[in-house]
C-alpha cells in the first residue's frame, strides 16, 4: 500500500510491482504523477497496471491499522484495502499535516477543504 500517486509514489508502485509485490497506490488528488513527464508518465501507469497495480484517484485517508487502510473515495464512500505494510509517498502539507507521523490505527483528521 502507497499513500500518495506522485513521481514518487507511482516510481515506487511500478519498482515493487515488477518485484511481484501487490500494491494499491491512493491519491488524494484527481491526477496522478502530474511532475513526471507526459511520455514517461504514461508509460510507468501502464507497466504498473498491467502487472495489477490498483491506482485510487481522489481517496482520502481515513484510517490505518495493523491490517488494513481505511479511504473515503470520489464519491464519499468508505472502503478499506488490506495492508501489511504502508508506504506514505505523499510528502506534507502547506498545513502542516504529514500522515507519516500519525499512530498506526489513529483516525487521521479530515483536512477537506470546507466551501
Amino acid at each position: 500500500m502507497i499513500v500518495g500517486g506522485g513521481l514518487v509514489g507511482v516510481e515506487l508502485a511500478e519498482f515493487l510491482s515488477a518485484r511481484e509485490r501487490g500494491v494499491t497506490v491512493l491519491e488524494e488528488g484527481a491526477t496522478l504523477a502530474p511532475e513526471m513527464a507526459l511520455p514517461r508518465r504514461w508509460r510507468a501507469l501502464f507497466e504498473a497496471r498491467e502487472r495489477g497495480v490498483r491506482f485510487v484517484p481522489r481517496a482520502q485517508v481515513l484510517a490505518i491499522t495493523d491490517t488494513e487502510v481505511l479511504y473515503a473515495d470520489a464519491s464519499g464512500a468508505h472502503s478499506s484495502v488490506p495492508a501489511d505494510h504502508v508506504i506514505f509517498a505523499a510528502g506534507a502539507r502547506e498545513d502542516g499535516f504529514a500522515p507519516a507521523a500519525e499512530q498506526p490505527g489513529t483516525l487521521l483528521p479530515d483536512t477537506t477543504p470546507q466551501h
